[in-house]
């Protein structure tokens, strides 16, 4: 809006532009997030599937020098 003022455009014309490029980047980012979910999905659906999960119930946390922690199978390993 600021911009189109600044190049002396019309109103009209500066509101019409800022309306149809609203659209169009909401149905971008509607198309984006459905892929999203459809991935994140049958992400999930396999992993419920195989019974494997990023990290273990067995998997015990451990502290690192980083104040982060690493599971206890990646510092004996």
């Amino acid at each position: 809006m600021i911009a189109g003022a600044g190049a002396d455009n019309p109103l009209d014309v500066t509101i019409t532009r800022a309306l149809f490029s609203l659209v169009v980047c909401m149905i971008i980012g509607a198309i984006v997030g459905a892929a999203a979910d459809v991935a994140m999905s049958s992400a999930i659906e396999q992993l419920q599937r195989t019974g494997a999960t990023p990290i273990s119930s067995e998997t015990k946390q451990v502290p690192n020098d980083a104040g982060g922690s690493v599971s206890e199978k990646q510092v004996t390993s």
